[in-house]
């Protein structure tokens, strides 16, 4: 699983490293370079993500699943599915981020790379910091929400 929050810079070839703390939890990492990098949105704000082989299979089999009865699902899977490329890191573990998807997200040089579950953003930011600022006024909100699931599904 990846966590944390690094800032990057773009290079001249449009290539961000995958952090070495993220690298770490690639199992084979030596042999699994291969990564696929699509359009997302992440608190309304539209950035990339980062998905090792087996995260983006497991997504695209989710939502496969979903979209045999969810138009909305079908219409995502399009999107995302339209979107991605797949990379492979060289032997920095440095990707090139497609400069199709850099426009779409709108990043400029300076990025934030931001561990989440089985995927990593790439956020400008920006936008992060303005994420952080609204999840930090509606965290007692989404806290109670997340711990009222919890008891839920552990008491039925």
């Amino acid at each position: 699983m990846f966590a944390g929050t690094y800032q990057h810079t773009l290079d001249g070839k449009n290539r961000i490293v995958i952090p070495a703390k993220h690298r770490a939890v690639i199992p084979d990492a030596e042999n699994n370079r291969g990564f696929y990098i699509s359009i997302w949105q992440q608190g309304g704000t539209r950035c990339l993500s980062i998905f090792t082989k087996a995260a983006w299979k497991e997504l695209m089999d989710r939502l496969e699943s979903q979209a045999t009865h969810d138009a909305a699902a079908d219409d995502y899977l399009t999107l995302i599915s339209a979107s991605a490329e797949f990379v492979e890191a060289d032997p920095g573990w440095r990707i090139v981020v497609p400069e199709a998807l850099i426009q779409t997200a709108q990043l400029g040089r300076e990025v934030v790379l931001v561990g989440r579950k089985g995927q990593i953003l790439v956020m400008n930011p920006s936008d992060w910091t303005k994420f952080q600022e609204t999840l930090s006024r509606a965290y007692p909100d989404v806290y109670r929400s997340v711990m009222q699931v919890r008891r839920e599904t552990q008491s039925g």
